[in-house]
């Protein structure tokens, strides 16, 4: 059991070809749960979504973003255990372990309202 909680990982990666829209797309092996998607821009603007689980190969289209300078994906292995961050900035994706507090997510609408996106302040 502990060999196979150490060979799933999930990695979730932001990317954005061949059109204009973004799509979060795990290339880990085992499934993302609990996934916070937060966009910000440089100004302290940011919206958060939650995102329903993410198979291992599957991609979620993000729509287009109101504020793309910064992208985050928060998430958990399937254990709960092991929390991840995926930070992308200028496309390139950085992916790391968290050893604080996993965001919060009440009040956080979920995927479905995506297209529906209103500037949120911090």
């Amino acid at each position: 059991m502990l060999g196979f909680l150490h060979i799933t990982r999930p990695i979730l990666v932001f990317i954005r070809r061949p059109d204009e829209n973004w799509r979060l797309k795990n290339i880990g092996k085992g499934c993302a749960f609990q996934v916070v998607f937060k966009q910000e821009d440089g100004q302290g603007q940011s919206l958060s979504h939650i995102i329903y689980p993410i198979a291992d190969g599957e991609e979620v289209p993000l729509g287009k973003l109101k504020h793309g300078e910064t992208l985050n994906a928060c998430y958990k292995d399937s254990s709960g255990l092991r929390r991840y961050k995926t930070v992308c900035r200028s496309w390139v994706n950085k992916v790391s372990l968290i050893w604080w507090r996993f965001p919060s997510t009440r009040g956080t609408p979920d995927e479905t309202r995506l297209d529906k996106q209103t500037p949120k302040t911090p």
